[in-house]
């Protein structure tokens, strides 16, 4: 009975150092990785606040900068560059993950992970997560944009406001495509 337990504790292992070396992004592997403070639980706050704080410090910055130039409305004129904001902390995270991966031993190609067996049937989820989302955001965001502003765009120009065309059309490709790369790997293997 020991030797069979044994080969099965044997198996077990071996199965969960595959699926290490194949998924360095798993829950599994990341857990043992934090567990023996190969990640410290610190870096991993540290990552999650930076992301919050480096947009909201470059917020500042620029208003400072509008201020300084005698602008009447800086915060304001500051905001109309939140996605620069974002894109910029995306790439500052992405160095970041480039940095701390080497250290810990994981290449970033390995954080990008896909799955060949199951990519199909992500795919779908992923769609219709998409689809769900949408509805699910949207029809409330309208009724209340509605009742408290009684314009359904109100938000939207709140929100978006003019730039210069050539701050805008780079951020066509670098948002969307900085975001996906910042946000992918905390998504592990869902």
């Amino acid at each position: 009975m020991d030797q069979v337990n044994g080969l099965m504790n044997s198996h077990n292992l071996l199965r969960r150092t595959m699926n290490f070396n194949l998924f360095p992004n798993s829950s599994e592997s990341l857990s043992t990785k934090i567990a023996t403070s190969q990640i410290p639980m610190r870096r991993i706050w540290r990552m999650l606040a930076l992301r919050s704080a480096l947009s909201f410090a470059l917020l500042l910055l620029l208003a400072v900068i509008y201020k300084l130039s005698e602008s009447n409305s800086a915060i304001t004129d500051s905001s109309a560059w939140w996605l620069w904001f974002i894109t910029v902390t995306n790439i500052v995270c992405i160095t970041l993950m480039v940095y701390f991966g080497r250290i810990e031993g994981v290449r970033l190609q390995e954080i990008y992970f896909v799955n060949r067996s199951t990519w199909k049937g992500d795919l779908l989820w992923f769609l219709l997560a998409i689809a769900v989302t949408a509805v699910v955001a949207l029809l409330p965001g309208t009724f209340l944009a509605n009742l408290f502003w009684g314009d359904p765009n109100y938000p939207n120009n709140m929100l978006f406001q003019p730039l210069p065309m050539i701050a805008v059309y780079p951020l066509f490709l670098l948002m969307p495509t900085t975001q996906a790369l910042v946000s992918y790997p905390f998504t592990g293997d869902m």
